[in-house]
């Protein structure tokens, strides 16, 4: 564990080529096969609907896929994030602006709500460690 999150050693399968990953991008098993497409990873802006303070955003995530959520808010306001969806393996993490870890959701709870600490762009992501397609709805607010 380094800066709240999970770092794991990794080596090449062919050649001598080791270094260290962030766990958040691996998932355990054996190595996919060569031609297997990298999951998708994507960036989305969130704004809010004028005179709102909160979106509901759906989706659904390919295996090993993931979703940044982008979300702008100023210190000592509240944040709030519930991620709702039937599969198991669907789960979110949030970042402070500075790329701390602040929230991480696989213990079991799917929502969060906390004070900020930071003025800027907080991110959410929601990732998929499953392997089958999964659909999902995240309501984000900020108070």
């Amino acid at each position: 564990m380094a800066e709240g999150q999970r770092w794991c050693q990794v080596a090449a399968t062919e050649g001598s080529l080791t270094g260290w990953v962030a766990g958040r991008y691996l998932r355990e098993g054996s190595a996919p096969p060569p031609h297997v497409a990298e999951p998708e990873t994507r960036d989305q802006q969130v704004q809010f609907a004028p005179g709102t303070s909160g979106a509901v955003l759906r989706s659904t995530l390919a295996p090993g896929a993931a979703v940044n959520y982008r979300l702008g808010a100023r210190e000592k306001q509240f944040l709030t994030a519930q991620l709702q969806t039937d599969s198991p393996a669907v789960h979110f993490n949030i970042f402070t602006p500075d790329g701390e870890l602040l929230y991480e959701s696989r213990g079991g709870r799917r929502d969060y709500r906390g004070q900020l600490w930071l003025n800027g762009e907080n991110r959410i992501t929601v990732y998929n460690i499953g392997d089958a397609p999964a659909p999902f709805t995240m309501i984000v607010g900020i108070e």
